[in-house]
This record gives C-alpha cells, structure tokens and sequence, in this order.
C-alpha cells in the first residue's frame, strides 16, 4: 500500500504530485521490503530521478536488495552497475550474472546486453554462438538493437547459415522501430 501511495504522489493520481513525499512512502516500503519500492528508489538513485540527487551506492543497496527478490529490472540495473563500476567495483562477472538473472526472467534489454557480451568477450568467454542466441531471444522480444546484430549475423553467415531475406526481414523490422543505421540501411537499398 505504501507503494501504490508512492506511485500516486510521484505522478499525481487522485492528489496533488509531490515526489518528497513518494521518496518517503517509498522509503517506509522499501525498508520492509517492498521489491517495487526498493526498485523505485534504485532507480531513482541510479538516474538521479525526482529531486534525489545521483548515489550510485545507494542506487546498488536498493537494487540488489530488489535483485534478490528476482525483479528484473533490478537486476538489469544492478547488471549496469558492475558493468560500469558505479557504486561498485567494475565486475563484468557479477555484471553478466545479474544480465543472465534479468533475461531468464524475460528482460529483453538484459539478452541484448548478453549478446553483446558474448561477442566481446565481456565477463564472459567470448563466443559468437551464444552471442547469436541472446541476439535472437532479444530480437523475438522485439527489442531494434537486438534485431539489428541477428540481421548482421545472417547478412554475413556468422554462427548460422547466411540468408539475406531474414537479414532484410529484420532490419526491416529494427528500422521501422526507428533504428537509425537500420533505417538508414533499408532506405539505401529501396532507392537504389
């Protein structure tokens, strides 16, 4: 309930919007372990959202403590923390382990990442194949970046047999989500 009084006053639902006052609804829930509270006030720290000013250490308190409780967003937060070192150590292991967490629960931003992980070699052993698979899960989700690197993939023959007419398919698909290079790409070969 604390919560949904935190929501409220954050946007202004059947009240007057304050956002003091949702940080400190928030706050009450969080500390009993509300994971959406806790989430709220992660990602507040995080952005520096709502009057909070940016605490990447409070920002990973929060997150992980909604993390544990298998939020997703959460964990793909927290993810960024240790992929970038805010509020942490820079861990590209821990940050490829809150990734595989947030994508087994369905997030597709985290299987992007993923994806890109495996194809660098970040925090994990580089490989093209998995990078494929958590393109494509992310691609399926409907996530443009995604659908753009699988496109690539089949365009070149790259862990999967090459087909242009899927690679067309799913630029076509991130363009019309306003993927830029995506668009850029199918507007250059329509004109031609």
């Amino acid at each position: 309930m604390q919560n949904l009084l935190g929501v409220c006053l954050c946007a202004g639902y059947g009240c007057e919007e304050n956002p003091h006052k949702a940080l400190q609804w928030w706050t009450k829930a969080a500390e009993q372990g509300e994971v959406c509270s806790q989430r709220c006030l992660g990602g507040c720290y995080f952005k520096g959202d709502l009057g909070v000013r940016k605490n990447y250490k409070k920002a990973v308190y929060w997150l992980e403590k909604a993390a544990f409780q298998n939020d997703n967003e959460s964990q793909m937060m927290l993810g960024e923390c240790y992929r970038m070192g805010h509020g942490c150590d820079k861990n590209l292991k821990k940050a490829t382990f809150w990734y595989t967490k947030a994508a087994e629960m369905g997030n597709s931003e985290a299987m992007y990442i993923l994806g890109v992980c495996y194809y660098n070699g970040d925090g994990v052993r580089k490989s093209r194949k998995r990078a494929f698979e958590y393109f494509k899960m992310a691609a399926e989700e409907g996530h443009p970046d995604a659908q753009y690197q699988l496109a690539n993939f089949y365009l070149h023959g790259c862990s999967v047999k090459a087909d242009t007419w899927k690679a067309w398919e799913l630029f076509n698909k991130a363009a019309v989500q306003g993927h830029e290079e995506a668009k850029k790409l199918v507007n250059d070969i329509l004109s031609d």
